[in-house]
């Protein structure tokens, strides 16, 4: 499950050291998120077993 207030500061850090804006992808349904340049991959978790919906994640990012 992602815990909403670490991904509340990961997006803000990186929205402070990033110049370009931060593309979102949810490949795969386990796993660590990654960065690769500005792609952030965030795995879809609830299709492997549990956690936000992708569209629950996208949603919170966007508010913040």
């Amino acid at each position: 499950m992602i815990n909403t207030n670490r991904l509340y500061l990961i997006v803000q850090l990186l929205r402070q050291q990033l110049s370009s804006p931060i593309t979102l992808t949810t490949t795969g349904t386990s796993g660590a998120a990654t960065l690769t340049g500005n792609a952030l991959n965030i795995p879809n978790y609830a299709t492997g077993g549990g956690g936000l919906t992708v569209n629950q994640t996208m949603a919170y990012i966007a508010a913040y």
